[in-house]
């Protein structure tokens, strides 16, 4: 699992080709968290497409945390 902090002068092509590179290795989980927006994009090995998620959803660790559930909500405030 890897979780990324991005800020406001983090290029979006950038992004994408880190991920990229993570789901190439074998890595199961990204968390991308961009702080100024205020939301999280999860890809996921389990899912084909990207997961936005914003302060009323939360995050679930999958299969790979078992059980883990954190409110998008508590991580900015």
């Amino acid at each position: 699992m890897v979780v990324e902090i991005w800020s406001g002068g983090d290029m979006t092509g950038t992004i994408a080709d880190k991920i990229e590179v993570y789901q190439r290795l074998g890595v199961k989980l990204v968390w991308s968290v961009y702080i100024l927006a205020k939301y999280i994009m999860v890809n996921s090995q389990t899912s084909p497409r990207r997961i936005f998620l914003e302060h009323k959803d939360a995050l679930d660790g999958e299969d790979v945390i078992p059980g883990f559930k954190l409110p998008v909500k508590a991580l900015f405030e």
